[in-house]
């Protein structure tokens, strides 16, 4: 899909329910791991470690790495998340780790 969505589900990420991240996206996009949305948009799949262990859990959307801080912030992750992206992208600011933009607790 044109937004690759990729959740550690490595130990820490684990450990700090990753496991709940995998089923919000799972719910929020109407498909499994391994699978792309009908509209080629997303693609959700789970890593091996983002690299960024200290602030598990961690998921990355396309080269946006963002940490998920309660089981609260997801959906507001989330939101923010499919709106940033392309803004994200356009703006070259893809590829730093744990972008302030989606990195920012409530």
């Amino acid at each position: 899909g044109k937004y690759h969505v990729q959740i550690c589900t490595t130990t820490p990420c684990m450990l700090r329910d990753s496991d709940m991240v995998v089923k919000a996206c799972k719910d929020n996009l109407g498909i499994g791991l391994g699978d792309t949305t009908t509209d080629k948009m997303f693609t959700l799949c789970e890593v091996e470690c983002l690299g960024a262990c200290v602030n598990a859990p961690m998921m990355q959307i396309n080269d946006a790495i963002m940490r998920i801080y309660l089981k609260k912030m997801f959906t507001r992750s989330w939101t923010i998340c499919e709106k940033a992206a392309p803004q994200l992208q356009e703006a070259g600011l893809t590829g730093s780790p744990a972008s302030p933009l989606l990195d920012s607790p409530a």
